[in-house]
């Protein structure tokens, strides 16, 4: 019987799948980062202007006392009114752009996606082999990518092609087109090591189960066997003691 529900390989059109999967995780992975520091810059900028007006605001109050530094109070209320419109300008590129929500959204919808896959190579959910069919778990999982980048266009007001346009490729994270695995060799240790642990666990566990029923024969006398069995003890020689005879009473 199999209880192994895991196929031995995937097929060519579930590996492209994968791939393709795995590129529009770490786009979207990408655009999310990107969108964050969009979103903080914008309200590092928008806090920074505030200040600059508020502390320019008292300046110019400070200087209006003095009518010497008219002049120089008239350019400030300038700077001022110039800083304001800035700032308005600030705020029109943040609701544009909308950084904070579609960076929300796009980190949500990676992780997503990376449920997606990892159902998908665990066999489980939706993705379970029916027995007459196994490749109906490619075709799911065609149908689950296809609906995950309609949601994620539609939830992100994003373009389609964003998914589509061309990036560096230190941006994928996953080995999709080249690379190697870091720190194989090292992987490869721990796992021999672990193996050789588990071999001397079921080791010890064999030992400490033989000393126990050692332990428990002792126990129960020198009649039982190592197993728990009887066994025959032949009887010991018993030497009688010689009598003495009485002493005649003198």
């Amino acid at each position: 019987v199999k209880l192994d529900r895991l196929p031995a390989e995937n097929t060519l059109e579930a590996l492209e799948l994968l791939q393709q999967a795995w590129i529009e995780h770490d786009i979207a992975v990408h655009l999310a980062a990107g969108y964050k520091r969009m979103a903080r810059l914008l309200y590092s900028l928008y806090l920074f202007i505030g200040l600059v007006i508020v502390t320019v605001t008292t300046v110019t109050g400070y200087l209006l006392q003095t009518p010497d530094n008219a002049e120089i109070a008239a350019h400030l209320q300038d700077a001022v009114f110039g800083l304001s419109l800035f700032s308005s300008f600030v705020l029109t590129i943040g609701a544009y752009f909308n950084p904070t929500k579609r960076g929300r959204q796009l980190r949500a919808s990676a992780s997503t996606l990376q449920s997606i896959i990892w159902r998908f190579r665990a066999r489980v959910g939706e993705f379970l082999p029916p027995p007459n069919f196994p490749k109906q778990p490619d075709y799911n999982l065609c149908a689950a990518i296809a609906s995950w980048r309609r949601e994620l266009v539609a939830g992100t007001d994003l373009m389609s092609t964003a998914l589509e346009k061309k990036y560096p490729p230190h941006i994928f994270t996953h080995l999709q087109h080249d690379g190697e695995i870091k720190e194989l060799e090292d992987f490869r240790k721990e796992q021999m090591q672990a193996h050789e642990l588990d071999v001397l666990n079921s080791r010890l566990l064999l030992l400490q189960k033989s000393q126990n029923l050692r332990r428990g024969s002792k126990k129960n006398g020198d009649s039982h066997g190592f197993f728990g069995r009887r066994v025959q003890v032949a009887p010991a020689e018993v030497n009688p003691k010689p009598q003495t005879p009485n002493p005649k009473p003198q």
